[in-house]
């Protein structure tokens, strides 16, 4: 028998929709896909997502969140460390940001929010039109209108 799979979902700014977590969370139970939820995470939180067995991590954000992260910043290294094991990242909205900062979509397409193209020109993003866009092990999703497509393509994903 396969093991459940289970999805890491960081809320990254403290006004995220709790709603769209909730849509986000009930359509992957449907899909018998665990998730635990953490919000607003901080360095304690990231110590214990790093040592759980999550086979992805989903990140959500409503707020503007091009604020620069660090090298050292305990979330850009979760996120190089997922990218790193090829294992499942996902940003909805403006927390794709927060991958282009982490390095994670240099040269690579990603769905972008309307508006956000100029921010990310520098991080070498390459801007999609699509809704949604897959690359590898990576997916952004431009808003969480998309949302049941990004949680199709998850499942696809991790099967």
């Amino acid at each position: 028998m396969q093991r459940k799979k289970t999805i890491a979902v960081i809320a990254v700014s403290p006004d995220t929709n709790t709603g769209t977590i909730r849509a986000l969370k009930r359509q992957l139970d449907a899909r018998n896909i665990d998730t635990v939820e953490f919000d607003n995470p901080n360095t304690l939180a990231l110590q214990a997502l790093e040592a759980l067995p999550f086979d992805g991590l989903v990140l959500i954000a409503a707020s503007n969140i091009l604020s620069p992260l660090v090298d050292h910043d305990p979330l850009c290294l979760l996120l190089q460390d997922f990218d790193s094991a090829r294992k499942l990242i996902g940003a909805v909205g403006l927390a794709v940001g927060l991958l282009a900062q982490a390095g994670l979509l240099v040269g690579k397409a990603a769905s972008i929010p309307p508006g956000g193209e100029e921010a990310m020109k520098p991080y070498g993003v390459l801007h999609s039109s699509a809704a949604l866009t897959r690359c590898g092990w990576i997916l952004t999703a431009e808003s969480s209108a998309s949302l049941e497509e990004f949680v199709d393509n998850i499942y696809e994903m991790l099967k």
